[in-house]
């Protein structure tokens, strides 16, 4: 509006009379905002200056006066707090003074607050107060309020959060309001509400809410785990996302088979999708129900891999024309030819141009002619020097050029691409127990993925196209990956599963049966997979049969049988745990507890599930030295290995675990033992004369090995075991 310039004779001033001369009052109110520094400056000084701008501000006010006059007469005959039935009424003319007030310019004479109408900042005021007032009540209106048969909330109250926003402010209000509601109460609530209403957190507390008054409806008494999943996958399907449960507990325990994954008979692992709101937890067998996953559990689904095998099947195989370097070879370099022509070329220039130069020097000339001849000598010299550089530089690049270069020599050859199907077979043992009404359900599912790949084999290292023709076809490594990836298993699908299988459920003794009938169907998997395995035999050695590996979760050690269900290993193998797993020489698994200890002796006797061959152990107080042993043990995870040595000497020592108490009586033998051997037998024979325990590893050392001496483990089996 404002002009590029003003000058004495024409002003600002006399701009603003003559757009006010004209009633071009809007034009004038923005002509004060653009020169707002020059009237605020000028008018308090000239009398005249500050009436042209009474006059503007009052013009303007004049369009909304009857607006504000009106809301602010509709405002006065509104009241809060207010019953949810004046709601509806309160929360339009709070709106209606809000829109007054936003169609009401705040530009040109109002950026000035001194010329805003005194209606208009009153009718401000009085907004703000009101609406302070309407807002600081939404929390204790939206416990008061009867959601479940009125209208949504957010729809009638006048306040101005949206869902989102008040329950950011105010997180206990919406666990309030949906304690002790039923299901359909609060199925009703979220469908008014609508998820995209809400935060994320806020919706799953809606949806935890759903689903536990839901199962609070169940009857309490035979409540059945096959109902719980059926109100939470119904919940799902409805859009409800639920996480947790209150009143029921559901405990997921996978458990791993270290014998299996030991034999890599489960080559790949279970990964799995937690889309229930249960606890979940990885355990071992023989602890999987005293983990607290399980004791907390009001049902509990025990996962068990029993087998996850890959296969490749490699199908057609055709070959692939490419070329690959074979050599190189010296040509003479064409760059080098080039130059060298230029260089001639150029050289024949420079003659020419000099020739042009002596030339031009030669012309008589007169008077003011010379000076022509001057300029045309000039010309010539100024060519002749261009070319003499270009000489130059023709001549530093074929300097710089190697006169041959060598070229590769390439020859056909042929890669070959294979179609390989892969699959990967995963079989699943699962248990749904009902801890409360003592019924327990099992079941087997497969699980099968099939990828094909094609795999280029044989692309030469030489050929130039190598890393094109790689990147379309797959590698090893790419089937190798594919392969190694854990299979994913939702745990929505084990549900579905059962849900379909639920009516075999049968009625469970007690713990320990089950877990007795979930080690005979891993076992049963391992003969499976014995019956396809080819391996040594020793069968013309019972002395395995009394061996068995011990793994403790951190380490692995050998023990044997000294009792039909009892075997004695180290106290460094046990140490102070109280569960341990155990491998027998039959594959079989099973499962031990320490019944007693002695860090002196490093001895340790564990009470076994299964049952085994007992060793005998060497009667005789005299070994003679040289004497050929035999230890056998899982040195280094070499499960079930023998090796040889004979006995060094018969000396006490103090014990490798304690300094202190008296010293040990060790037979020293040089048979090789290593890190797993730890709590084998070695054997004399058919006897057991010691157990091995701690070897001398000092530099230098060479097979100084100390095992336990049979009178010293005979001695702690008997006080504990009182000879029996």
């Amino acid at each position: 509006m404002a002009k590029d310039s003003y000058t004495l004779f024409f002003d600002q001033k006399d701009h603003l009379k003559e757009l006010t001369a004209a009633g071009n009052f809007a034009d004038a109110s923005i002509l004060y905002e653009e020169q707002r520094e020059y009237f605020d400056s000028k008018a308090k000084d000239d009398p005249e200056l500050s009436s042209e701008i009474s006059n503007v501000v009052k013009n303007v006010s004049t369009v909304f006066e009857s607006d504000i006059s009106e809301t602010m007469a509709d405002l006065d005959t509104f009241s809060w707090p207010a019953d949810p039935s004046n709601w509806d009424s309160a929360r339009l003319k709070l709106q209606t003074a809000e829109r007054i007030l936003a169609i009401i310019p705040t530009d040109g004479v109002f950026v000035n607050p001194s010329y805003q109408p005194e209606g208009l900042v009153a009718l401000k005021t009085k907004v703000a107060a009101l609406r302070k007032q309407v807002d600081s009540s939404t929390a204790t209106d939206f416990i008061a309020y009867d959601h479940f048969s009125g209208e949504p909330f957010f729809a009638v109250h006048p306040g101005s959060f949206s869902a989102k926003e008040f329950f950011v402010e105010n997180p206990t209000a919406l666990p309030a309001v949906l304690k002790g509601r039923s299901s359909a109460e609060i199925s009703k609530f979220a469908d008014q509400l609508g998820q995209d209403n809400v935060a994320g957190d806020d919706w799953q507390t809606i949806s935890r809410a759903y689903v536990n008054a839901r199962l609070e409806e169940l009857p309490k008494k035979n409540r059945k785990l096959a109902d719980v999943l059926s109100i939470v996958s119904a919940a799902k399907s409805a859009g409800y996302e639920v996480q947790k449960l209150d009143s029921v507990k559901v405990g997921f325990v996978e458990v791993t088979s270290r014998t299996l994954l030991n034999q890599g008979q489960i080559e790949f692992p279970a990964s799995i999708e937690v889309d229930l709101p249960f606890d979940i937890e990885k355990s071992e067998l023989d602890t999987a129900f005293e983990s607290s996953t399980a004791n907390n559990a009001d049902y509990l689904v025990v996962f068990d891999v029993a087998l996850a095998k890959v296969r490749r099947k490699i199908g057609k195989m055709s070959g692939r024309s490419s070329k690959r370097i074979v050599g190189y070879k010296q040509e003479s370099n064409p760059k080098y030819t080039q130059l060298q022509n230029q260089v001639t070329a150029t050289q024949m220039r420079v003659q020419t141009e000099a020739m042009n130069v002596n030339m031009a020097q030669s012309q008589y000339c007169y008077g003011l002619g010379c000076m022509g001849k001057i300029i045309a000598v000039a010309a010539a010299d100024a060519k002749r020097q261009e070319a003499q550089n270009e000489l130059q530089n023709i001549m530093g690049q074929l300097s710089s050029t190697p006169t041959m270069i060598e070229v590769p020599v390439k020859a056909a050859y042929q890669y070959r691409v294979a179609n390989v199907d892969a699959s990967k077979t995963m079989t699943v043992h699962y248990y749904v127990i009902d801890k409360a009404n003592k019924r327990y359900f099992k079941s087997t599912f497969d699980i099968t993925e099939n990828e094909r790949f094609e795999v280029a084999y044989g692309i030469s290292e030489t050929d130039p196209d190598a890393k094109n023709l790689a990147g379309k076809q797959d590698d090893e490594a790419d089937v190798a990956d594919w392969e190694k990836a854990p299979s994913s298993v939702k745990l929505s699908q084990l549900v579905d599963h059962y849900l379909a299988n639920q009516s075999k459920s049968k009625r469970m003794t007690n713990i320990t049966a089950l877990r007795k009938e979930m080690l005979e169907d891993r076992n049963t998997a391992i003969a499976k997979y014995k019956e396809n395995t080819f391996e040594e035999s020793t069968a013309n050695d019972p002395r395995f049969d009394s061996v068995v590996a011990i793994y403790t979760g951190t380490s692995l050690g050998s023990g044997f049988f000294v009792r039909p269900d009892i075997v004695m290993t180290n106290y460094h193998v046990v140490d102070e745990g109280e569960f341990v797993e155990l491998k027998m020489h039959d594959e079989q698994e099973t499962f031990g507890k320490v019944i007693a200890r002695d860090a002196v002796l490093d001895l340790a006797l564990i009470k076994v599930q299964s049952r085994g061959k007992p060793v005998r152990f060497f009667n005789k107080n005299k070994i003679e030295l040289g004497s050929t042993v035999e230890v056998i043990g899982h040195p280094k995870g070499y499960e079930f290995s023998i090796t040889r040595g004979v006995v060094s000497a018969i000396r006490k020592s103090k014990s490798v675990n304690l300094a202190a108490g008296s010293d040990v009586l060790f037979v020293q033998i040089d048979a090789a033992t290593s890190p797993g051997n730890s709590g084998g037998p070695v054997f004399l024979d058919d006897y057991v004369i010691s157990v091995v325990s701690w070897g001398d590893a000092r530099q230098g050392s060479e097979n100084l090995n100390f095992t336990v001496h049979h009178s010293e483990a005979q001695r702690f089996l008997n006080e504990n075991l009182g000879g029996s």
